[in-house]
């Protein structure tokens, strides 16, 4: 009996994970992920795969933050 339900609570316990990681992911007021620390050079390349994606950029033309 055990066994045939040990490997389903584990795929439900993957799986609520996935959607908990996904859900805090995602910014409250908003589309697009949260974005972390991004090297200066690569801002850029972030910003355009935000447009492209059509969510909001995370950095101005200077390369820093956008505020929230």
């Amino acid at each position: 009996m055990t066994t045939s339900i040990l490997p389903v609570v584990v795929l439900v316990a993957i799986v609520g994970y996935i959607v908990y990681d996904c859900a805090r992911r995602l910014p409250r007021g908003g589309m697009g992920l949260q974005v972390g620390y991004v090297p200066r050079r690569l801002r850029s390349a972030v910003n355009r795969l935000f447009i492209r994606r059509g969510w909001p950029v995370p950095f101005d033309d200077d390369g820093n933050r956008r505020p929230t």
